[in-house]
């Protein structure tokens, strides 16, 4: 689930030019709040009575993340991986090129 949440993010950034996504999960469901967690999103709140789950309301936790911030944590995620095949000069390129970074 954490790289399917990954690659849609990236997705969503570079192709469909998104600034910001959000992820809103069961706020009970600790399994499901780690994706975003994992993913460097950043805890928003709680929205109560967000769905109607079976036969009760279930609050919801949403998290969000800038384009910006996504990609700093992605380049840094790759930059701590020793056996990453990404080099310190492709992250700079790709920095340089699609984000005016580096």
């Amino acid at each position: 689930m954490l790289d399917a949440a990954r690659h849609l993010c990236q997705y969503g950034f570079n192709h469909l030019q998104l600034q910001k996504i959000e992820i809103r999960c069961a706020a009970h469901n600790q399994e499901s709040r780690k994706v975003p967690e994992r993913l460097g999103f950043y805890y928003e709140g709680v929205q109560q009575k967000a769905e109607w789950l079976s036969d009760r309301y279930v609050d919801h936790a949403v998290y969000s993340v800038l384009k910006e911030e996504f990609m700093l944590a992605f380049v840094e995620e790759a930059r701590s991986r020793p056996e990453s095949p990404v080099t310190q000069k492709d992250l700079e390129h790709y920095l340089r090129t699609n984000h005016g970074i580096a």
